[in-house]
Order: C-alpha cells, then structure tokens, then sequence
C-alpha cells in the first residue's frame, strides 16, 4: 500500500532508492505519487505477481552499474509487463538511475 503507514510512505521510500541521475530523487513524495497515478507508471504500486529470473544471462554493463529485469502482472491479467531497472552504486549502496517499462 503506497499510504502506510503514512501519506505517500510508498513514494518516500521510493525516491530515496533513486540515484542523483535519477530526475526522480528531486522530487517531492506527493509528486513522485502523483505520477505513480499515471496508467503506465500504475504497475509499479499496483503489482500482484513477480517473476525474476536470476538465471539470466548478465547484460554487458560498466563497473559499478546493472541492469535488472522483473516481469510484473495485476492480480486478473493475463500477460506480465516487463520492467527493467538500470542501476548504479553510489557509497556502496544500489540505487535506480531509470527504468523502463514495455
């Protein structure tokens, strides 16, 4: 639930795993929310089913930075939407550069 246990806890949460490349990690939870209201971005909160494939072959990437690929489906639909993540390591943590969403 993106409002528990506070208003936009989800949307904090969220924009504190974002990486200074990320436009998102400037923007306020209630913004963040907001676009997370869009049909397209809706996956991202409102997601019944993951599947992630640890077995898959590594995409080539720079030292330091990752590429992640987790299908995702509502409770009810039929298909699985396919979000990838590009990730780099800042001060030894992993935090979300973008994400695409197919």
């Amino acid at each position: 639930q993106m409002d528990e246990p506070t208003k936009h806890h989800g949307a904090v949460v969220a924009t504190q795993h974002c990486s200074p490349r990320n436009r998102a990690s400037e923007l306020s939870p209630s913004v963040f929310a907001g676009y997370l209201q869009d049909p397209w971005y809706a996956i991202l909160a409102e997601w019944d089913e993951m599947e992630f494939d640890d077995e898959e072959e590594e995409a080539e990437t720079a030292v330091g930075e990752a590429e992640v690929q987790v299908l995702v489906r509502r409770g009810g639909d039929e298909s699985f939407s396919m979000v990838s993540w590009l990730m780099s390591q800042h001060d030894e943590r992993w935090l979300i550069d973008s994400l695409n969403i197919v």
